[in-house]
């Protein structure tokens, strides 16, 4: 079998987001073991947001931004990127990356930026 990398985005907090993240990496875990794995979360770019008729997903959005158009709040998305890698640690996932993020985020969550572990990138 070749590389498996696989990619968990978007992220959204949505109710109960803990449990719900937290049997998606025991049923992939339990069906595979990826080489990678690249975390996103939620962006809602310019255009997309101008041009979509349902807005309801713009709910998990905040204010923030970022080059990549509107994301959940900091505070939201590295929540989520620590609980998943937490939980991909268990299952002994070391390389994992996050996707579209600030350098903020890259250093919140101890990774060097410099070292991108993304599925884009070989």
């Amino acid at each position: 079998m070749g590389e498996v990398r696989l990619r968990i985005d978007p992220m959204v907090a949505v109710d109960d987001w803990e449990t719900q993240y937290g049997e998606l990496v025991d049923t992939v875990f339990g069906m595979m073991k990826p080489n990678r794995i690249t975390l996103g979360t939620l962006r809602g770019l310019t255009t997309t947001v101008i041009h979509y008729k349902d807005r309801t997903w713009m709910d998990y959005l905040s204010s923030e931004k970022s080059n990549w158009g509107k994301k959940s709040t900091f505070a939201t998305r590295l929540a989520m990127y620590q609980f998943v890698i937490d939980k991909l640690v268990e299952k002994g996932m070391t390389d994992v990356g996050v996707c579209k993020e600030t350098l903020e985020m890259w250093k919140a969550l101890g990774k060097d930026f410099k070292k991108i572990k993304c599925n884009c990138t070989w």
